[in-house]
């Protein structure tokens, strides 16, 4: 048996109650050639990054980023991850994802201790990514009042705020310029590609990442019939597949 897979799948409608509606999600998409990435509605209108630092990094809910995911497991050892998502599934060659910016989350077993940092605070990693987050937001916080201060006046017994203005010395407004930009890549690269997990949680446990062998492309992404490796469904679903996608009828594998 395979350890890795050559080909990525990603499987839809797991928050629809029904394998119809699952099914009319998956030929929508194949209609549109979009898989279309994940929290949209959150991220709003900037659709790029959703920072909340209510939550602790550990809970996997802190960063959010327009994301695709697609787990690395060979087609013949499906069954568990598919009892926790759906049995509608499309794949991909893992060099064409690549390709296209998809690349492996960083997986971190939250109980695990962390290398000796004596004074240093929580003695797990997911402890230590969490203080090491708060750390980052307070840094950010502090250099943009350092760099910036409103200005305001009173104005008919009011007062008005109407510019950002600069403190500081030209060296120090670009080394908090800098900073700035140090955090946010923290945010993006790091923060936005991790993925906590419990250790002790049997493999079909639902919350049990680390089995997935996530691969994260964020935004979605447009791809062509000839792009596509696999298409998974229930085999009562495999013959009208192949009727409503004729261009797709030689991929199709039934479970």
């Amino acid at each position: 048996m395979a350890y890795v897979s050559n080909e990525l799948f990603h499987f839809v409608g797991r928050s629809l109650p029904t394998e119809d509606q699952q099914y009319r999600l998956l030929t929508e998409i194949l209609d549109t050639g979009w898989l279309q990435s994940s929290y949209r509605a959150e991220l709003g209108a900037s659709g790029t990054m959703l920072v909340d630092p209510r939550n602790e990094p550990s809970t996997n809910e802190t960063v959010r980023v327009p994301a695709l995911c697609f787990c690395d497991i060979p087609f013949d050892s499906l069954s568990i991850h598919m009892e926790k998502y759906s049995r509608f599934g499309i794949s991909f060659d893992r060099e064409f994802l690549v390709s296209r910016g998809a690349n492996p989350v960083f997986y971190v077993a939250v109980n695990a201790p962390p290398p000796s940092t004596p004074g240093r605070g929580p003695r797990t990693l997911g402890g230590q990514f969490n203080r090491l987050f708060h750390e980052c937001i307070e840094l950010q916080t502090r250099v943009h009042s350092f760099a910036f201060s409103r200005h305001s006046q009173q104005i008919g017994g009011h007062r008005v705020t109407y510019k950002y203005s600069p403190e500081g010395t030209p060296e120090e407004l670009v080394i908090c310029g800098k900073l700035g930009a140090i955090i946010s890549d923290l945010e993006s690269l790091v923060f936005a590609r991790l993925k906590f997990f419990e250790s002790w949680l049997p493999d079909n446990d639902k919350d049990n990442f680390y089995m997935e062998r996530e691969w994260r492309k964020i935004g979605g992404l447009a791809f062509s019939p000839d792009e596509v490796t696999r298409l998974i469904v229930p085999s009562l679903y495999a013959e009208k597949l192949a009727t409503d996608f004729p261009q797709y009828s030689q991929i199709i594998h039934s479970v």
